[in-house]
């Protein structure tokens, strides 16, 4: 756990030292901006002190005086270079040099004809060149970064001064006393906790800690009373649970009695339920397997009477087709012949004579097992009436396979073990 020592000096230090860094960028910053002005406003004042002077030699083509005054203006701090040119011939003159400069501030002003020069009554002066000032940054913030430095490292030491006066009132008059109280609360007994006398220090009587300790004081005698009206409680408490166990005990044998008593009847009731179902659903089955045994029946036994019948008109008309064509060869008629000849062989009359007579057979055998199918229903229906019998489970599978279609049945092997 950390100490309100620890936490108080870190964030005396922390916010101490970045007021103090606030303050002194805001220092830099001001200063910064009034060095750049004063050097700005000494260079113009530079610029209009020789444009008389340097107008008076351009116009002249005075060298000697414009190399002069050039050199003069090289004095000025932070000046690298400084040119005068005209601006109708290509005319310049440059002292200094701008070569592997970085950072150039350029100030500028014009020249115009010399007021000696100048006829009577004449428009505005002509401008005939202009003075250029080439500045080194780097040159002009020399000196102030110096200062800068300067200045951070007193306010630097300004407010770690101010840290550790702060931090030794702190720890004498307010984390000291908070810490020591702390001491004694945390050494309390939690079972007699009236018997320590808490009292602030004399360097925080009176303030919100002397009433914080008056409250902790009510607090700790209001817990000690709370202690021993729970303790008789709980011993209340204690008598009345083991009571209730005994009861508890007794009412769960009973209840645990009845529960077996109640599992084994319903479990009975359950059982003669199943068995009820199971019968009525056999009995609405069998009245269904009666109702369907009695509707397919009688359309069954009608295609069964009408496939006989249709099976005697069948051979009958075969039979006629087969005299029809012995007598074509006694027809004259050629034309009547070839068109009996056409039909016979759209109708295909080999292939209906083949395939007619297994067509009514396969039909016979499928309404004979829908018959069988019927007989079956009829008799699961009237299961109830019939006696029971043994019988052998060998029929019972020959006769299953008996009923399945011939392309399956074929498939199916039957073996006896017995």
């Amino acid at each position: 756990m950390t100490s309100i020592d620890k936490k108080l000096t870190l964030q005396v230090v922390i916010w101490s030292l970045l007021a103090g860094l606030v303050f002194s960028g805001i220092q830099m910053v001001v200063d910064y901006r009034d060095a750049q002005k004063n050097f700005d406003q000494s260079v113009n004042t530079l610029l209009e002190r020789s444009t008389s002077t340097a107008a008076l030699a351009l116009y002249n083509y005075d060298q000697r005086s414009l190399t002069a005054g050039l050199d003069s203006m090289l004095t000025h701090p932070g000046v690298v270079a400084a040119q005068v040119s005209e601006v109708n011939t290509d005319f310049m003159i440059r002292q200094g040099s701008v070569s592997g400069r970085q950072e150039l501030l350029e100030f500028t002003t014009e020249l115009f004809v010399p007021q000696q020069y100048r006829t009577a009554n004449a428009a505005p002066p002509s401008v005939i060149g202009e003075v250029t000032l080439f500045a080194d940054k780097s040159e002009i913030n020399a000196g102030f970064e110096r200062r800068a430095i300067i200045v951070l490292l007193a306010d630097l030491g300004r407010t770690v001064t101010l840290i550790v006066v702060l931090l030794i009132v702190l720890r004498l008059r307010l984390t000291g006393p908070v810490r020591r109280l702390t001491r004694r609360l945390i050494e309390t007994d939690i079972h007699s906790p009236t018997q320590l006398n808490i009292e602030v220090e004399e360097s925080l009587a009176g303030t919100e800690l002397d009433d914080l300790t008056s409250k902790m004081r009510d607090l700790l005698s209001a817990m000690q009373s709370q202690m021993e009206r729970r303790q008789a409680a709980e011993q209340k408490a204690k008598q009345l649970n083991e009571q209730l166990e005994e009861k508890v005990h007794a009412r769960t044998r009973e209840l645990h009695e009845s529960n077996t008593n109640l599992q084994a009847s319903l479990d009975q009731l359950q059982k003669m339920q199943a068995l009820l179902l199971q019968a009525q659903r056999m009995a609405s089955l069998g009245h269904l397997a009666a109702g369907v045994a009695h509707e397919i029946n009688n359309p069954v036994a009608v295609v069964y009477s009408n496939i006989a019948t249709l099976s005697e008109y069948l051979s009958e008309l075969i039979s006629l087709a087969e005299e029809y064509q012995h007598a074509e060869d006694k027809i004259n008629d050629n034309e009547l012949r070839l068109a009996l000849e056409k039909m016979r062989e759209a109708i295909d009359l080999a292939f209906v004579k083949d395939d007619g007579p297994e067509l009514i057979s396969a039909s016979k055998h499928s309404l004979e097992r829908v018959r069988n199918i019927i007989s079956e229903l009829r008799t699961f229906a009237d299961s109830d009436s019939l006696e029971r019998e043994k019988v052998r489970l060998n029929d019972l599978l020959r006769e299953a396979v008996r009923t399945v279609d011939g392309c399956q049945r074929d498939e199916i092997r039957l073996i006896s073990l017995v």
